[in-house]
C-alpha cells in the first residue's frame, strides 16, 4: 500500500511502532477488544514488542541484580560472564558442559564420589574356589558368594534338594488325578453335555480353549456333578475365592441337572 491509499482509507499504524498499517478485524472478539469492519491496535504478535518496550529493562528494572558477572571457569581457568545468582547457587562454575564432564571425570571418580560405597573387593567362589572381584555392598546381602550363575546352579542342585531344600515337607507328593480323567469317553461326556461352551455366565470372552475344572478343587474327585467346563480365562479367575466359585458352579451344574431331567419326563 501507498501512502496515498493509506490516507484515502485512513489506517491507523500499529501501536508498536513497526510503521505497518494494522489489520482489520474480520470478526468480533470482546475479550481481545476487536470489532468487526475496524482496525485492532496491533498487528498479530506485535503486541509483544509493545510490552517489552512499556516495561523498564536492564538498570531501571525492579528485578535489577546487578547483570552478569565476570568469573573464571574451574577447569580450563577461561573467562565468562554468569548471573550473580547461579554464581552462589552452584559451588563450582564453568564455562561450558564440556568442562563440566571433564572436571567431573577428574575429582568424582572412585573414593571422591558422594555415593562411593568401598568399591570392589577380592572374594572366592563358594563352588570352584576361584578369585574374583565383586562390590562391598553386593558381599554384605549375600551370604555366599558365586562367580557365575553356572556355580550358583551347581550348588543349588547339590545342596539344595530333597531334604536340604528350606520347602521340604517330608517327601510328600502332589496329588494327582483319579484315573477316570484321562479317560476319552469321560472327557467326550462333559464337552457334549455342556455344549462345547464356557459355563460361566459372566465369561469375558478372551480365551476360545477349554478345559476342564475341578467344582470342589478335589482332583480324586471326578464324578460328572464336580467337573464343569470353562474357558483358560474362567479357569484361573475361579483359584480366588475358592468357596464363592465352589457354590456358584454347583448351583450352575444342579440347574442343567433338572432341565435335563424335565426334558426326560416329558419325553
Amino acid at each position: 500500500m501507498t501512502r496515498t491509499e493509506l490516507a484515502e482509507k485512513q489506517l491507523k499504524l500499529c501501536e508498536c511502532g513497526c510503521g505497518q498499517p494494522a489489520p482489520i478485524a474480520k470478526n468480533t472478539i470482546t475479550a481481545r477488544g476487536y470489532k468487526k469492519g475496524e482496525q485492532t491496535r496491533f498487528i498479530r504478535g506485535h503486541h509483544v514488542r509493545f510490552i517489552k518496550r512499556s516495561y523498564p529493562i536492564g538498570e531501571k528494572a525492579n528485578n535489577w541484580r546487578g547483570g552478569k558477572l565476570k568469573i573464571k571457569c574451574v577447569q580450563c581457568e577461561k573467562d565468562f560472564y554468569k548471573k550473580p545468582d547461579q554464581i552462589k547457587r552452584a559451588k563450582n562454575n564453568f564455562c561450558s558442559h564440556e568442562c563440566h564432564s571433564n572436571w567431573r571425570k577428574s575429582n568424582m571418580d572412585g573414593k571422591n564420589n558422594p555415593n562411593w560405597k568401598g568399591g570392589s573387593q577380592k572374594v572366592y567362589c563358594y563352588q570352584c574356589g576361584k578369585q574374583f572381584k565383586k562390590r562391598l555392598y553386593a558381599i554384605k546381602d549375600t551370604r555366599k558368594n558365586f562367580c557365575s550363575k553356572k556355580c550358583q546352579g551347581i550348588w543349588t542342585s547339590f545342596n539344595q534338594s530333597g531334604k536340604g531344600n528350606p520347602r521340604w515337607l517330608g517327601g510328600i507328593a502332589c496329588r494327582g488325578y483319579c484315573q477316570t480323567w484321562n479317560d476319552k469317553e469321560f472327557k467326550n461326556y462333559i464337552f457334549d453335555r455342556d455344549e462345547h461352551k464356557c459355563q460361566n455366565p459372566d465369561c469375558w470372552g478372551i480365551n476360545d480353549k477349554l478345559c476342564r475344572h475341578h467344582v470342589d478343587y478335589d482332583k480324586k474327585n471326578c464324578t460328572p456333578d464336580n467337573v464343569i467346563l470353562l474357558c483358560n480365562s474362567c479357569n484361573p479367575r475361579a483359584n480366588t475365592n475358592r468357596e464363592w466359585h465352589t457354590a456358584y458352579y454347583q448351583a450352575i451344574i444342579l440347574k442343567k441337572k433338572q432341565l435335563s431331567e424335565r426334558i426326560n419326563d416329558k419325553n
